[in-house]
């Protein structure tokens, strides 16, 4: 009996012992576990830290790159609106009416002898009272807030037309019924034109050498260079760059300008030179009897004299023959004198004959 107790004292005895070595190993496994999932969790950690290292790189870059373009483009948008703003007048603060900025403008002048109107930033849904202004070379509508150009005027000699910053989308035909025979510079930058269809109206434009659409949705279209080229064969700037993406010079802005001035000009001149007309007439048919009196008289007189100087001369040249050589000679100096007098007679008479037809 007491050898089975003894027996069952060590069996219990090695249970114990195995317990307390399976519980060792068992803290020893989660030991190695945690040791494991703290390796793990660094790994995990320097991954995660790496790859959001590297995003934060690619997005710095695509950040800075689209900063650089954000500039590039705020540049070209300041460059373009210094260049539609060259020509605007003063902006006052207070919105006015389109009326009431041709009427600031215009002054005393009659709406027919007005060539420039720059109307940028009046408030208007359409264009309106520039009916009458039919020889007008310029005209600048930028940021009126127009919706529409329905009632366009009739403008044959427009040649710089500026419709940039409003609210226009499409309604191009007013342009077609408008007769811009001899439109060169059309900007409708910073409006609402969306696609190649909504500008095929501007193909009735036969003159049309510059176009600029910038900042206008239609820009993102496929194909939108090359449509709007083959669409206007005169044209040969697009946004300010030509058919082959090479960027227009100032010295063409300069060029486009001194040829507006200069028919500007011709046409002043022209107006100017009516009156003008009739006074030269009235000279000529009045006063050329007096005239050829005058030249008769003058030629007249003009021989006599002729005649006595060379008659002195030849004096002198007699008194030298006589002192040098015989008098032989001297008379032979007369008679040659006497032959140039008449030679000479005959070329005042030319001359006067040549002053006449010249008058």
């Amino acid at each position: 009996m007491q050898e089975k107790i003894q027996k069952l004292k060590e069996t219990q005895a090695q249970l114990e012992k195995a317990q307390l070595q399976a519980e060792a190993k068992v803290a020893e496994l989660q030991i190695q576990l945690k040791a494991a999932e703290e390796k793990q969790q660094i790994l995990v950690e320097k991954a995660v830290s790496d790859e959001r290292a590297k995003s934060n790189e690619l997005a710095a870059q695509a950040f800075q790159k689209g900063m650089e373009q954000a500039m590039e483009q705020i540049q070209q948008g300041g460059e373009r609106t210094a260049i539609r703003r060259r020509t605007r007048g003063p902006h006052s603060g207070m919105a006015r009416s389109m009326e009431a900025a041709i009427a600031s403008q215009i002054g005393d002048k009659e709406p027919e002898n007005v060539l420039e109107l720059l109307l940028d930033q009046c408030k208007a849904s359409k264009v309106s009272g520039l009916e009458k202004f039919t020889k007008l070379k310029t005209l600048t509508l930028n940021d009126c807030g127009l919706t529409t150009l329905e009632g366009f005027p009739q403008l044959p000699n427009l040649v710089r037309l500026e419709l940039a910053d409003n609210n226009l989308s499409d309604g191009l035909e007013a342009l077609q019924d408008a007769c811009l025979v001899n439109l060169k510079s059309l900007s409708l930058a910073n409006n609402k034109f969306s696609d190649l269809a909504s500008l095929e109206p501007l193909g009735s434009l036969p003159n049309l050498r510059e176009l600029d659409l910038y900042n206008c949705a239609v820009t993102q279209v496929e194909n939108y260079r090359s449509g709007l080229f083959d669409l206007l064969p005169s044209l040969k700037y697009l946004d300010d760059y030509d058919i082959d993406e090479n960027e227009k010079k100032d010295d063409d802005d300069e060029d486009a300008d001194e040829d507006l001035d200069d028919e500007s000009e011709s046409d002043l001149l022209d107006s100017e030179g009516n009156g003008e007309e009739d006074s030269d007439g009235l000279l000529e048919e009045g006063e050329t009897d007096g005239v050829s009196d005058y030249n008769e008289e003058g030629d007249e007189g003009a021989s006599e004299n002729l005649e006595d100087g060379e008659s002195e001369d030849f004096g002198e040249e007699g008194e030298e023959g006589d002192a040098g050589e015989e008098g032989e000679e001297g008379d032979a100096g007369e008679e040659d004198e006497g032959d140039d007098d008449d030679e000479g007679d005959d070329d005042d008479a030319g001359d006067g004959g040549g002053k006449r037809q010249k008058r």
